[in-house]
């Protein structure tokens, strides 16, 4: 779909496999007509693209492409949390199945200590949180879609907690890097939009140092301004979109503007006492200065590396 092996690839290397997984981007989604999925996932939505498409509810359209062939006899699994998501499903006359990460639904659900299944209401099956490998908010919003969508397809409580046990996130999401004289450094480039920045910034408790800029993709920041407030002790701005984060963001936190990833990191360094974490989230695109996401959480993992070498 979006994000490795082209589609009409895995139907030529495994014409036989019983499912296929695949994450369609808004791009693919708007140009679709036919595409028709027997279960789809509704994981969030959040200003973003906003430099192709002309506001939010032209994405949200876009999104909703995917589900518009979709059945009564076909599952939507969505995130009961999001109110664009709940919008978007309202009409839809698929088998609705709900995820949460704040109340419990009849569906898959998370607390503090677990991840649970109760279809109906009654748990039938949980998962220890701390036998997780995974971290963040995120993280946890997509254990329990994958739980959902999981369950429903009948696979056994054993096979979904060795996953849940040795799953590894794809590079550059909430990837801790290292840990140098007591303050942890975090690479989420993949936190491309704001709503990505948001998940990365409720997953720590506070003492944080953000690095954030890059291209800017038409959305507002004001989503990160609480959080900002109550967790983030400096702002790093850079690149492209460096100014406008600063000028909307002010008031918040300190806030120190910025050229490139290596002032960036010399400045986090310097503010960074024991106990903080310095976090990469850039909320936008990396077109400014580095190919994709992957070249610039290399360049933050190469630079922290040398932070290291030089204590």
């Amino acid at each position: 779909g979006n994000l490795g092996i082209p589609f009409l690839d895995l139907l030529n290397q495994d014409p036989e496999a019983d499912y296929y997984v695949l994450e369609i981007s808004s791009f693919q989604a708007e140009l679709s007509k036919t595409f028709h999925p027997h279960l789809a996932v509704f994981l969030n939505l959040s200003d973003d693209h906003l430099d192709r498409h002309p506001n939010l509810l032209s994405y949200r359209r876009a999104k909703e492409n995917l589900f518009q062939h979709m059945t009564d006899s076909d599952t939507l699994f969505y995130n009961a949390d999001d109110l664009h998501v709940l919008e978007s499903i309202a009409i839809l006359k698929t088998q609705k199945i709900p995820f949460s990460t704040a109340k419990k639904v009849k569906g898959a659900w998370a607390d503090t200590e677990k991840l649970a299944w109760s279809p109906q209401g009654e748990i039938l099956s949980t998962w220890k949180q701390s036998e997780c490998s995974l971290q963040g908010l995120h993280n946890l919003e997509n254990m329990a879609a994958s739980i959902a969508v999981t369950k429903t397809l009948q696979v056994s409580d054993k096979i979904i907690q060795e996953v849940l046990k040795s799953f590894k996130a794809l590079a550059h999401r909430m990837s801790k890097v290292a840990e140098i004289e007591g303050v942890a450094y975090y690479n989420d480039s993949k936190a491309t939009n704001v709503g990505a920045a948001v998940m990365s910034l409720a997953s720590f408790e506070k003492n944080i140092i953000l690095i954030m800029g890059g291209v800017d993709k038409g959305g507002s920041y004001s989503p990160l301004k609480a959080l900002i407030r109550a967790k983030v002790k400096a702002l790093i701005t850079m690149g492209q979109a460096g100014p406008k984060i600063a000028q909307s963001l002010e008031g918040s936190t300190q806030i120190f503007e910025v050229n490139t990833m290596e002032e960036a990191l010399q400045t986090a360094h310097q503010l960074a006492q024991k106990g903080d974490t310095v976090l990469l989230a850039p909320a936008c695109s990396s077109f400014d200065q580095y190919a994709n996401y992957a070249k610039r959480g290399e360049d933050f993992e190469r630079l922290v590396f040398k932070i290291n070498k030089n204590n």
